[in-house]
């Protein structure tokens, strides 16, 4: 599915006490655990599925992101790819809803 975006873009609208985070400031364990709870059994092993995503030749880490709350829990993580494509969009079971 695409969208083409031929009009500006709305600035997102988040949930109280919950920001984007840059990737590189989060722990990487903390994102492939939501990960994992989003797609249980069908995430690589954290050493894998962390290597595999940053050597990806479409991976920009400014393009990953992860939704932190005020206390550093991981509400949510999307990770997308240079070529437009929303590879993953995970929700933390209890920020569901």
């Amino acid at each position: 599915m695409r969208k083409h975006l031929d009009t500006a873009v709305e600035a997102p609208v988040w949930p109280p006490g919950i920001r984007p985070a840059a990737f590189d400031s989060v722990d990487p364990r903390l994102l492939h655990a939501v990960l994992e709870e989003a797609f249980p059994g069908l995430v690589a092993p954290l050493a894998d599925w962390y290597g595999n995503m940053t050597s990806y030749d479409e991976f920009d880490p400014a393009l990953c992101v992860p939704a932190q709350t005020e206390d550093g829990s991981i509400a949510g993580f999307m990770q997308c790819w240079t070529s437009g494509f929303i590879k993953d969009l995970a929700v933390a079971e209890r920020f569901r809803g």
